[in-house]
């Protein structure tokens, strides 16, 4: 979760970092395809990466704003293992695999931004929706945690995905971690 649509945007659209992430899928967001292109392509400054940001943000906050909550950004993170890269190279079969999990996991009839990033060896997408859909009503989270985790071993499956190693994930990571993160 987070306060800001236009800074979860900015992030994903590459304005804090020198990457450029692809945009795949969209629904219900102010943005100019001309705009959508030329982020795809890498041709845009940071600048206008941020100005396209708020654009994004704002409208966003629009629907949003029709349940106000305190936090309203949805930000979900699609991570699969380098093993599966050579599966996902193809934006469209990843495009399915991602509007699958959507559509299952319940984020359907709302405003939606799915960017590509690319700068790590394991494939990732990020997916930012509103949790107020069209019909200004909220989208139901209970017990998300649960039916995530089904829905992620049914993807894997349905896809010949790599399943992963969770024991191996921590301790590869641990090693990046420090102080009271690491301690804990």
């Amino acid at each position: 979760t987070g306060r800001s649509f236009q800074h979860t945007s900015a992030y994903i659209l590459g304005a804090t970092k020198k990457q450029y992430p692809t945009i795949l899928m969209m629904r219900g967001i102010d943005l100019e395809y001309n705009d959508a292109l030329a982020v795809n392509r890498g041709e845009i400054s940071r600048k206008r990466i941020r100005e396209i940001a708020k654009y994004i943000g704002d409208s966003f906050d629009l629907q949003a704003s029709c349940k106000p909550r305190n936090k309203p950004v949805r930000h979900y993170m699609m991570t699969f293992p380098s093993s599966d890269a050579p599966l996902l190279k193809d934006n469209n079969h990843l495009c399915k695999i991602v509007k699958e999990y959507m559509d299952r996991i319940g984020i359907c009839g709302t405003q939606y931004l799915v960017v590509r990033h690319s700068s790590t060896d394991n494939p990732h997408v990020h997916i930012v929706f509103n949790p107020v859909n069209d019909n200004a009503k909220v989208i139901s989270e209970s017990k998300q945690f649960s039916k995530n985790e089904k829905l992620c071993k049914y993807i894997t499956a349905k896809y010949g995905l790599t399943f992963s190693n969770p024991r191996r994930y921590r301790a590869k990571n641990l090693k990046r971690l420090s102080g009271p993160d690491r301690n804990k």
